[in-house]
């Protein structure tokens, strides 16, 4: 589970067979995208910090990784996660230099 750097949205990833993942709408609770792309369950999601991607990974089983535009629930990138079981995903802020 992951809630967006406002409070505005809230992420969650099932465990089992076709997992999803949800996007919730942080102040009414109501679904607003259900993400349907992994197939062995959801191990790490997190909001990028102005919350307009969200990435989702899954469980070494499902071996699988994107990133959703939260404003149209659409795949922007998509790949193969690391055979390993992931324990959490995070966004870098870029550091000015």
């Amino acid at each position: 589970m992951a809630v967006s750097n406002s409070g505005r949205l809230v992420a969650s990833g099932q465990g089992g067979k076709n997992s999803d993942v949800c996007i919730w709408d942080g102040a009414s609770g109501r679904l607003m995208f259900r993400l349907s792309e992994h197939d062995h369950g959801v191990a790490a999601v997190a909001f990028s910090p102005d919350e307009r991607l969200l990435v989702s990974v899954g469980v070494a089983a499902d071996n699988k990784i994107f990133a959703w535009d939260t404003q149209s629930g659409n795949i922007v990138a998509s790949g193969k996660s690391a055979p390993v079981e992931t324990k959490a995903v995070v966004f870098s802020r870029a550091i000015d230099g």
